[in-house]
């Protein structure tokens, strides 16, 4: 549910649109209700099948959208959160939150799956909506765009982390600084240069003051340790994060405790770890990073071949889906190219249609001078006639 720093502009909806301000989607749109996950979907279910309006339709694609991609439903949900686009585009409400919301979220997909360029694309086009939102939640969708380029262009990647860096710093975002000083330290450890890493990793965890900023933190310290093969520091760091991670969130650090504890040559403990980190996988999205689990168990576990089978499995999901939002992505550029003709077309109709206009009026003008000149000529020679008359008679 959207937070009450939404409800002010919200208000201005209620104002305009009295009708619609009493449905129970908008109710809670605005943080006015609370309601169940079953009276969510049947809302979502009965607004796409009436379509009172355009605007309450985008916002069940949106919280469409937002299941699937609990269920790891990417593509789904990739294309649920398109249809918000579209939704909000015929809307004559609007929503920031919703528009750069939508977009972010699908760059997020579109990442976990690899296609970067089109993730940064859809990071880009979020800004704008987020900056007009508020500032903390631009510099999220920043940090984003900054997290896909790190994987394609390090040195632009870098530029935009040190630009929300001065943003946070600016607008007193303590979290915001944590993270992308941990962003700024990773991406110094990718190139090599752990003491320089160290140092912005060191910052950021000086200044965390969450359980959740501490332990993303103590991973990063984990991982430089890793790149420097000194398997007992990462066990360390690894071991500090467990302590203030909860629940699903000790997945990813369950995961790399037993990478480490492999690359340790320590079998039964790292097998022992991954099937700990095994319990939380359903709760994670379907991608790279999380699938690795199966493959370290294939390394460790008696049943190796069950999961190295479920690796392939799962790899191959990633495929699919990948593939299938490739060919939505180009979809929706035919689309746009197809748009783009169209209004081309209407244009140089349009053009024609005046310029066929203009020289009808030009030729019509043209004759009415003729005419008029012709008429004109007439009269002046009728005139010369009926005086030379008078002066005869005289």
């Amino acid at each position: 549910m959207l937070q009450l720093k939404t409800l002010f502009a919200t208000s201005l909806i209620s104002l305009s649109f009295p009708a619609f301000s009493a449905h129970p989607l908008m109710e809670y749109y605005k943080g006015e209700i609370n309601l169940s996950e079953q009276r969510i979907q049947t809302l979502i279910e009965e607004t796409l099948d009436e379509s009172p309006s355009n605007f309450l339709v985008a916002y069940a694609y949106y919280l469409k959208a937002i299941r699937h991609k609990r269920s790891n439903a990417a593509f789904d949900a990739f294309e649920a959160y398109d249809r918000t686009i579209q939704y909000l585009a015929k809307s004559k409400m609007t929503s920031n939150y919703l528009q750069f919301s939508a977009r972010r979220n699908q760059g997020v997909i579109l990442k976990q799956h690899w296609l970067l360029q089109d993730a940064i694309k859809k990071y880009e086009e979020a800004l704008p909506y987020a900056y007009d939102y508020n500032t903390d939640d631009a510099l999220s969708v920043k940090y984003n765009l900054g997290r896909a380029l790190a994987l394609s262009n390090p040195e632009k990647a870098l530029e935009v982390f040190f630009e929300i860096l001065g943003e946070a710093e600016e607008e007193k975002l303590p979290d915001r600084q944590v993270k992308v000083s941990n962003e700024i330290g990773l991406m110094l450890v990718r190139s090599g240069e752990y003491d320089h890493a160290l140092e912005y990793l060191e910052k950021a965890l000086n200044s965390s003051n969450t359980d959740v900023t501490r332990s993303i933190t103590f991973q990063n310290l984990a991982h430089l340790y890793q790149e420097k093969e000194d398997y007992i520091r990462q066990e360390e760091w690894l071991l500090k994060s467990l302590s203030v991670r909860k629940g699903a969130d000790r997945f990813i650090s369950l995961m790399d405790l037993g990478h480490c504890l492999l690359l340790k040559n320590e079998i039964e403990r790292a097998d022992s770890i991954l099937l700990k980190a095994l319990t939380h996988y359903k709760t994670q999205p379907l991608r790279m990073d999380n699938i690795q689990v199966f493959k370290w168990l294939s390394y460790t576990n008696p049943d190796a071949i069950n999961y190295l089978k479920k690796y392939v499995s799962e790899l191959e999901s990633i495929i699919t889906a990948k593939e299938n939002l490739e060919k939505l992505l180009k979809q929706q550029a035919m689309q746009e190219m197809l748009l783009r003709m169209e209004a081309e077309k209407e244009k140089k109709e349009k053009v024609n249609f005046y310029k066929a206009w203009a020289l009808t009026g030009g030729i019509a003008i043209l004759l009415l001078l003729i005419v008029w000149k012709l008429w004109w000529s007439g009269m002046r020679r009728s005139v010369s006639h009926e005086v030379s008359q008078l002066l005869d008679k005289e």
